[in-house]
Order: C-alpha cells, then structure tokens, then sequence
C-alpha cells in the first residue's frame, strides 16, 4: 500500500510539473511579445517623438503616460468586481484581450494614411488607439494575475516572473537596433517609418494573444459561495482600511508613479537640450532594456531569497539613479562633453528597472498578502488606486513650462525619496500555506 501511495504522489507531482512548465512557457510568451510590442512602441523613447512630430506641446506629450496610466489602472477595480465572481477567468481574459491587441494594426494604418496630410486628427487617433490599448489590457489583467498566481507557485513565482522579464529584455534589446535603424533610414520618412514600428509592435501583441489561447488556466480557490457586487465593493473599504501593509505598498507604489513622472521627458530632454543625436535613441532603448534584464535577474532572485519587501526596497534606491543623474547633466552639462550621452543611458537604465519592479515587487506583493480566493479583489484595487497618477505626466508638463527641467527633476527624486521611507516599513508577507493565512 506504502509503495502505491508513493508512486501516485510521484505521478501526481510529475503532472502538476508538466503543467507548471506548459504554463510558465506560454505565459512566458505572452509577457515575451507583449514586452517586445512595448519596447517597438515605447513610451519613453518612441512615443514621445512620434507625437514631437506632430505638435510641440509638453502637455500632449505628457498625455502619453495619462493614457497609458489612466486607461491601464482604472478599470481594474470595476473588472475585479466581475471576475471575483467567475469560476474560470481565461474566457474573460480572451474576450477583453482581442480589441486592444488590435489597436497598434490600426494605429499603424492611420499613420501612414494621415501622417502628412491630417497631423490633427492622427495625433487624436493615436491617443485613442493607446487609450483602448491600455484600457483593454488593464480589464484583462485582473483575470491574468490571477490565472498566474494560481498557475505559478509563490516559492518559484519571483524566479519564474524574472526569468520572464529576462528573456523579454535580451529579445528586446535586439530591438533598440531595429527601432534605431527604421528611425533614422532615408528610405523611410516620416510616417513611414513610424508606421512600420506600429506594425510590428501589432504583429507582436496578436503572437502573445495566441499564447494566452495555449494557458490551461487551474482549478478555482474552493470558496463557500461568491460574492455578489454589493458585498464585494462593501469588502473593499475594509482592505484598505485594515490592512497597513496593503497601505504602505500602495503609498510606496504612489510616490514611485509620481517620480515617474520625468520619464516621458527623458528623451525630448536628451535631444533637443543636450544636443544627443535621435540615432541615439536606439541605444537609449537597448539601455532601458538592460535595465530590466538586470532586474529580472538580480530582483527576481533576491526576492525568492531575501522576501518580496527587499526587491521593492532595492528598486527604490536603484530609480534614484534616474533624476539624479539627470540633475548632474543638467549642472555638469559643459564638463560632461562627449560623456553626455553614455551619462543620459544611466537615465535609462534606471526606467527599465522601475518598469520591471512593478510586477516582480509590488504586484507579487499585493499577491502574496491576498487571501487566496481575493487575489482579483486585491489586484484590481491596488492598480485602480494607482489610477490617481494620471494626472501626475499633464502636470509634469506643466511644471516643465513654468519651472524647467530642474524642477522636475528635483521632484521627481524627492517622491522616490518617501517611497524608499514607505517602502522601508513593509512587512515579508508569509507563504502559501504558512500559519495564518487563509
């Protein structure tokens, strides 16, 4: 009887492993291409000179990050509302995921329709592609975190997840050639050229949705009953309010959206104020991407070693580097000289780590501190709450008029200043399993 039992664990374990692995592969291929669509498409390097073509507006490029942030952040809650509520995710997850991954096949067409003749009107199609875009990913998000809680264990998860970003990185630091190249070729002028990385990032976006129709999405949280809508918003005033360390990671996460807000001027920064050629902009995203190959690396690791709580920590201090260095060029310019733009990639590189931190950090956080059958609720809330930051880019631009870059660079280091004091007061949330959870 003892060795019956034995070999059905065995095989029990050998199939809950070839299960892992099919998931981790294509889930790994949706974050894979859809990080590879970003990078092609991305919102610090890209998008902000696509929209510098068509009007010199600092507020309209702030708008850029609004609705990215807006579109992507405040849905989620309404959507957990919903989910929380499904016994299987995944058809949610496909239905809302097909429109939005569209949206850059259609952006790329508009572009090399209306590029020349009607500037207007394109700059207007292009914030409503970027607004359903990221509308339509941040509703479908809700049911991804939790398909890939419950797909990817909580011991391998930071591993699992920085392998990931690793793999998306080095695929996309190809890239920064590629986007360098069809930037600055003679044979592709403007919109052509922007039309054509519009393109491919679509082409990328429709790979990684036929990867999320490959997901075998696990068995749900046994739960007694599912919440209808009225108790599941009346249960969210509660998690605020009873739980400090959903408080204190939101806050964090908060005050490292508002020193992000710099981002979408990095580039405009590097070019038409340091006199950094647009060939440049190539390496700049080569540079952001091994930001986040780093990241993948060093914080999934650390986080699967040290605790969750350290790889936000950590990332805090390394985004500093970000304003700070920005402050240097901006005092130190004359005496930088042919450094300018090896100096600038420090900017860079500082953003793919932030970028990176978001998942592996804060999310896998927020994750590990929710009950088991409140993960939708925890995810959708935390990311809505984010949706504050939308009004921090147009702001931003605003600053950048009447200020200058000097106070935006300022306070952008500052917010991440209080985010570290924040972020130093987390608590290691305790595993799957571990006394006291539910």
């Amino acid at each position: 009887m003892r060795g019956t039992a034995s070999e059905i664990a065995t095989t029990d374990r050998s199939a809950a492993e070839r299960e892992l692995r099919w998931n981790a592969t294509f889930i790994g291929i949706d974050f894979a291409f859809f990080g590879m669509a970003m990078a092609l498409a991305h919102q610090t390097t890209v998008l902000p000179t696509f929209v510098s073509q068509l009007t010199d507006s600092t507020l309209l490029i702030g708008l850029i990050a609004t609705a990215q942030t807006g579109g992507w952040l405040l849905p989620q809650l309404i959507a957990a509302s919903h989910v929380v509520r499904l016994q299987r995710k995944k058809p949610f997850m496909i239905a809302g995921a097909l429109p939005g991954r569209l949206a850059y096949l259609v952006l790329a067409l508009a572009t090399l329709l209306l590029g020349t003749t009607q500037p207007g009107l394109l700059l207007a199609l292009f914030y409503l592609s970027i607004a359903a875009l990221f509308v339509s990913d941040g509703v479908v998000s809700v049911a991804w975190y939790d398909i890939v809680s419950r797909a990817l264990p909580v011991e391998r998860r930071g591993r699992l997840l920085g392998m990931m970003q690793t793999a998306t990185g080095l695929a996309s630091a190809l890239l920064g050639g590629v986007v360098a190249s069809i930037l600055v070729s003679d044979r592709l002028p403007f919109p052509a050229n922007y039309a054509i990385l519009f393109a491919l990032a679509g082409g990328c976006l429709m790979i990684a949705l036929g990867a999320l129709l490959q997901v075998r999405e696990p068995p749900p949280v046994p739960t007694l009953d599912r919440p209808t809508a009225a108790e599941f918003w009346r249960a969210v005033v509660p998690i605020v309010l009873g739980q400090p360390d959903f408080r204190r990671v939101t806050l964090a996460r908060l005050f490292v959206g508002m020193g992000t807000m710099i981002y979408p001027f990095y580039v405009v920064y590097a070019t038409r104020h340091l006199g950094v050629p647009t060939e440049a902009i190539g390496g700049y995203l080569s540079a952001q991407v091994a930001g986040g190959v780093l990241a993948g690396l060093l914080l999934g690791y650390l986080g699967d070693r040290s605790g969750i709580r350290r790889v936000i920590q950590a990332a805090a201090v390394l985004t500093m580097l970000g304003p700070g260095v920005g402050l240097l060029t901006l005092v130190g310019r004359d005496a930088l000289g042919w450094w300018t733009p090896v100096v600038v990639a420090v900017c860079f590189l500082s953003v793919g780590i932030s970028f990176s931190v978001n998942l592996l950090g804060y999310m896998n956080y927020v994750l590990a501190i929710a009950p088991l059958d409140q993960r939708a609720t925890y995810a959708g809330l935390f990311n809505t709450l984010n949706g504050l930051l939308l009004v921090v880019p147009p702001l931003a631009g605003l600053l950048l008029g009447i200020a200058g870059y000097g106070a935006l660079f300022g306070a952008s280091l500052g917010c991440m200043v209080i985010a570290l004091a924040i972020a130093s007061q987390l608590t290691e949330p305790q595993r799957e399993g571990g006394p006291g959870r539910a």
